[in-house]
C-alpha cells in the first residue's frame, strides 16, 4: 500500500542505545490520539498487544490487531497505527546480533524458525495471518516477565543486563512453544524454513544453486520455482541480501576493515560490496558503521 506520508526513521537512542541488546518500552496510546505517524527503524521489535484494539498498518496493506496479539517488526520496515481505542502495547526492541550465543539453542526450534526468521519474508498465501494470537495462560506469563524485565531496566542491580536478556529469551521460548502448538505451517513454508536456516548457518560459505538444490533433493529449476512462490526472489538474490545483512551485523560489531568484511561473506570486489550495500541499506559501509556507533 502507499503510505500517506514519507515514513520517518525513529531514533529512541536516548532509551535504547547502539551497543545495548534488548529494551521494553510499554506504551498507551492516548484517547485522544487515533493515528500513529509511520516510522521505520534499525532494530527488530516484537509488539504484543496488551489491551485496547486498532489496526496495524505495513507496505502490505493493514489488519485489525486485539489483546494477545503478538507480531514482528524488522529493521527497515515501515509500519504505523491507526483507529486506535485504547490500544496498549508491549514493545520488544531487540538486536539478535548480541544476542547469538543465548539464542542458539532456540533458534534451532520450528517455531523460532517460522515465526521469528521465515514468515516476515513470505510473500501471498504463504505468509502467515501477520501475527499470532497468544494463549490466555501464555499472555499472563509474557505479563510477568516483561514486568520482571521494566523492573530490572529501571534499576541498577549487579548482573542487570544479562537478567535482562535471560527474561527476554524465556519470553521468544515461550512465543516459539505457542506458535509450534497452535499454528500449522504448509510443506513449502517447511522446506524454504529449512533451507533459510542452512543458509544463514553457511553464509561465509561458497554456495552454488546446483549444490544447495541437490543437497536438499531438489532440481535447479524447482528450488528456483521455490523461492520465487514463497519468498519473491531467485535463490541467488536472497543469499546476497543475506550476505549483506550479517555483513552490515559485523560492521558496528567489529573493528575490521570494510575490505575484509566483504572478502568474508563473499565479496571479492569491495566496490561491488559498497554499491550492493548502499542499494539495500542506503548509505555506505562505512556511513552504516559510522551511523551505528555514535549512539
Amino acid at each position: 500500500m502507499e503510505f500517506d506520508n514519507e515514513p520517518l526513521l525513529l531514533d529512541i537512542t536516548r532509551y535504547f542505545k547502539h551497543d545495548e541488546s534488548v529494551y521494553v518500552y510499554p506504551y498507551l496510546y492516548s484517547s485522544s490520539r487515533e493515528r500513529d505517524v509511520i516510522h521505520y527503524h534499525d532494530f527488530y521489535e516484537l509488539v504484543i498487544v496488551r489491551s485496547g484494539s486498532g489496526e496495524h498498518i505495513t507496505k502490505d496493506g493493514s489488519y485489525a490487531i486485539y489483546p494477545g496479539d503478538a507480531f514482528l517488526i524488522r529493521p527497515g520496515d515501515r509500519h504505523g497505527y491507526c483507529n486506535l481505542r485504547q490500544l496498549e502495547l508491549i514493545n520488544l526492541l531487540y538486536r539478535p546480533e548480541k544476542l547469538h550465543y543465548l539464542l542458539d539453542e532456540i533458534s534451532e526450534t520450528d517455531g523460532y524458525n517460522f515465526f521469528f526468521e521465515t514468515d516476515p519474508e513470505l510473500t501471498g498465501k504463504f505468509r502467515f495471518k501477520e501475527r499470532m494470537t497468544l494463549t490466555p495462560e501464555v499472555m499472563l506469563k509474557v505479563e510477568e516477565l516483561t514486568g520482571l524485565m521494566v523492573h530490572e531496566q529501571s534499576g541498577s542491580c549487579s548482573g542487570r543486563d544479562l537478567m535482562i536478556k535471560v527474561i527476554f529469551v524465556q519470553l521468544l521460548t515461550l512465543i516459539s512453544r505457542n506458535f509450534e502448538k497452535n499454528q500449522l505451517t504448509d510443506d513449502e513454508v517447511g522446506e524454504i524454513t529449512r533451507i533459510i536456516r542452512y543458509l544463514e548457518k553457511h553464509s561465509r560459505d561458497k554456495v552454488n544453486l546446483p549444490k544447495l538444490a541437490s543437497r536438499f533433493g531438489k532440481s535447479v529449476s524447482s528450488l528456483s520455482r521455490l523461492f520465487k512462490n514463497t519468498l519473491n526472489i531467485t535463490p541467488i538474490a536472497y543469499l546476497i541480501r543475506l550476505r549483506l545483512t550479517k555483513a552490515a551485523e559485523e560492521l558496528i560489531s567489529s573493528s575490521a576493515p570494510v575490505s575484509e568484511i566483504a572478502a568474508g561473506y563473499g565479496f571479492q570486489d569491495s566496490n561491488y560490496f559498497s554499491k550492493m550495500f548502499s542499494r539495500q541499506f542506503g548509505v555506505s559501509p562505512r556511513e552504516y558503521r559510522r551511523n551505528h556507533r555514535s549512539g
